[in-house]
């Protein structure tokens, strides 16, 4: 749902790759006309404004965590010279002395110079109230987040054809279960707006250092760069689904790259489908591999990337898979068999 200010959220910060816990304190439009949020770290106290792609609702575990951070002001203001001394000191860290520590409010003390400066210490949110964030304990070391982190957003589903017959391009057909079709109009947007607008926006872009699987990414394939979700992501193995051309492959982590909002604008362009013959079919893996195996040798003389095909749409499932019929074919794929 839309953040509010006083919410408490993930961030995606897009300079180190990282989330972070942040509440927002102010939200507005840029020039742009986009809604952004200023928000301030939970942990580290820093401020940062984001866009509404890059917060997202916290999962489940992260809050139960006290706050990392505090907010920590000077009572009186500090020379020229202890100001130079605490940078000095404190590049490494700095040790201080918890004073007192009670009602959510602490205070530290630390001799410099000669001196003792004292410090008062509050929490960085502005509300304290039913917030376990604020439960100050200096003597409990803060904890390992071993959680995997949520997906970013990833990219809109296909547009849908209508139920009927339609001129199209066959993307990719692994089998009869498993095929990628575009309208005529959408593939001519592929080619000629798509594929060049993310050439350039790759050059600018970062490399993924975590990969998220369910996220959306740019993948190096066949020397240029297109659009994928990372369906399957493991200690030594990632696959990926090229969503504006239908293949699922084997990436690693050097062949991918973050996408920024503007990769994500335009809504997928591969349309899942199956043929009839093979609608409703209890489909396991090994029945898939024979079916992958059969198709390639039966078929493989019919089925070319990229080729033009009349199919009639008999339906559209929820999911978004539609159910074809590709008249040329007609007794050449069997149900129940590949070919």
């Amino acid at each position: 749902g839309e953040v509010d200010v006083g919410d408490k959220v993930v961030a995606w910060n897009r300079e180190d790759q990282m989330f972070y816990r942040v509440e927002v304190i102010s939200k507005g439009q840029n020039k742009e006309g986009l809604v952004e949020y200023e928000t301030v770290s939970i942990d580290f106290g820093m401020t940062k404004i984001y866009t509404g792609a890059e917060l997202r609702r916290s999962w489940e575990n992260v809050n139960k965590w006290p706050a990392l951070g505090v907010r920590v002001e000077s009572e009186g203001r500090l020379s020229k010279d202890i100001q130079v001394e605490l940078d000095r000191i404190g590049k490494d860290g700095i040790t201080m002395e918890v004073i007192s520590c009670k009602d959510r409010q602490a205070t530290f003390a630390r001799e410099v110079l000669g001196e003792v400066i004292r410090w008062s210490v509050t929490s960085a949110l502005s509300k304290v109230e039913n917030s376990s964030f604020n439960k100050f304990n200096f003597s409990i070391p803060p904890p390992s987040l071993t959680l995997p982190p949520p997906p970013l957003p990833t990219v809109s589903p296909p547009l849908p054809l209508t139920p009927g017959l339609h001129t199209v391009y066959l993307l990719s057909a692994d089998s009869p279960a498993s095929l990628s079709i575009c309208s005529l109009s959408q593939y001519s947007q592929l080619t000629t707006t798509l594929v060049p607008s993310l050439q350039s926006l790759a050059i600018s872009a970062s490399p993924v250092t975590v990969p998220v699987q369910g996220s959306l990414v740019l993948v190096s394939y066949g020397d240029m760069w297109h659009r994928a979700k990372l369906v399957m992501v493991s200690q030594d193995h990632m696959l990926a689904r090229l969503v504006d051309l239908g293949h699922t492959m084997s990436v690693t982590k050097e062949q991918l790259r973050v996408a920024q909002p503007d990769v994500r604008s335009c809504p997928a362009v591969a349309v899942s489908c199956v043929l009839a013959e093979w609608a409703g079919m209890a489909r396991s893996s090994e029945m898939l591999d024979t079916m992958r195996n059969t198709w390639g040798t039966t078929m493989g003389k019919l089925v070319s990337q990229f080729q033009q095909l009349e199919v009639r749409v008999l339906s559209v499932e929820k999911s978004g898979l539609h159910v074809i019929h590709v008249p040329v074919w007609e007794g050449l794929v069997k149900r129940g068999g590949g070919s």
